[in-house]
């Protein structure tokens, strides 16, 4: 029972949690939704340049969506995701291959197969473990939401309404947890909404205080659970997320919604670097609600949207470079968006984003590019690659984790 004695109990209904059976479809490819190949026109991901014949635009659509390939027109150059699109097209050759004298009946022959062998561009069920349950024993979960991935394949998960961080193996093996005490108190703790490591090993993590004139906390822990240091933040009633920029020894913590629009970036030490926000807000009508954050390899700052949609890329200094999101999104404007939550990138600078209105993750280039989606069976939250290419995703209505072993 350890974590509840100490704070505040949220309310939720118990989810079902959800175990995988290990059984694989014959063939090995699932229901393939888009066909293994792009539509006619490639996909509706949103890519918007930050220039000003773009926010002209938006200004007079109120942020309805547009195929990459007008906004690289709009701009008076070629988009990055028209140009890998075509490069790696090969439609150019594909006529030929069939071959001008062939029927219409052996046209649609030879698509299908090439359908059937591009398995990895449609959506795909993979090998996978869960664990987890609601609960507050070790190894049970109550709304888990955050998560990372060390270098050395442990899983570090923001047990939110336990007020602690839990620590499972790859295979899903409960190894040990902590609560999240405030530094310089000897019983405040808080609720961990995210987490993340530093170049040194170490874990930060981002929580509110019990009570809701409490602020909310950026706190420094070991891998055992040792609070080393930390600073305050003021309060904020939603959901943070949390990353750190690796690319040096400064770690410097970026941290989301101070405010409905902003990303806030600190040193170490709790002092402010900058400050930034979405260029966007103000043509919309809607409250835009940043929610988790990730730094890539190249120090561009990803920045998930939850009430839009959209995921929104910067570049080191804040400036704001592109937003996208995927193909079920914007088809209809008058529609509700299906919402983007955690997000990662990986070794090959993919970005990953969790849909948990559609239970899937999705999958793009670096440019914003849709690729393909994994069907979760429930609705994720969180997203952590491991060091071997796992992929972990929390669960925050099933009170789960589940780790892909590969996607």
């Amino acid at each position: 029972m350890a974590g509840q004695e100490h704070g505040c109990k949220g309310t939720t209904d118990e989810g079902s949690l959800q175990q995988y059976r290990g059984e694989n479809v014959p063939g090995g490819c699932w229901s393939q939704e888009f066909k293994g190949e792009k539509r006619p026109g490639g996909w509706p991901a949103v890519v918007e340049k930050a220039d000003a014949a773009t926010q002209s635009r938006l200004a007079e659509t109120d942020g309805t969506t547009e195929s990459p390939e007008n906004v690289g027109d709009k701009v008076g150059e070629e988009s990055p995701v028209t140009a890998e699109r075509r490069k790696g097209s090969g439609d150019e050759g594909r006529d030929k291959d069939v071959g001008t004298e062939t029927t219409a009946q052996e046209r649609l022959q030879a698509e299908v197969e090439e359908a059937a062998a591009s398995c990895t561009t449609a959506e795909v069920e993979q090998s996978k473990v869960t664990f987890g349950g609601y609960g507050s024993e070790p190894g049970e979960f109550h709304l888990p939401h955050g998560v990372v991935v060390s270098p050395s394949n442990e899983i570090f998960v923001a047990d939110t309404d336990n007020r602690r961080i839990q620590v499972h193996s790859m295979k899903g093996g409960y190894l040990r947890h902590f609560l999240t005490v405030v530094p310089g108190t000897e019983d405040e703790y808080m609720s961990p909404h995210d987490v993340c490591v530093d170049s040194n090993g170490t874990l930060w993590v981002v929580g509110s205080g019990c009570s809701p004139w409490d602020d909310d906390h950026v706190v420094q822990y070991s891998t055992v659970g040792t609070a080393m240091a930390g600073f305050h933040l003021s309060r904020y009633n939603l959901y943070r997320g949390i990353a750190v920029d690796m690319r040096n020894t400064s770690n410097l913590i970026l941290v989301t919604a101070e405010d409905h629009n902003k990303v806030e970036v600190f040193r170490p030490d709790g002092s402010l670097v900058r400050r930034f926000g979405n260029p966007f807000s103000a043509m919309t009508r809607m409250r835009i609600r940043p929610e988790h954050i990730t730094v890539d390899g190249e120090g561009n700052i990803i920045v998930s949207y939850w009430n839009t949609g959209y995921v929104y890329v910067f570049g080191e200094s804040g400036r704001f470079v592109f937003r996208f999101r995927g193909p079920e999104s914007g088809e209809d404007p008058r529609a509700w968006p299906e919402g983007a939550r955690g997000i990662c990138t990986d070794s090959s600078g993919h970005i990953l984003v969790a849909h948990p209105l559609n239970q899937r993750v999705q999958i793009f280039t670096r440019h914003g590019e849709y690729l393909r989606s994994i069907r979760t069976g429930s609705a994720p939250d969180g997203l952590a690659v491991g060091p071997e290419g796992q992929l972990v995703v929390t669960n925050a209505y099933d009170h789960a984790v589940t780790v892909f072993s590969s996607y």
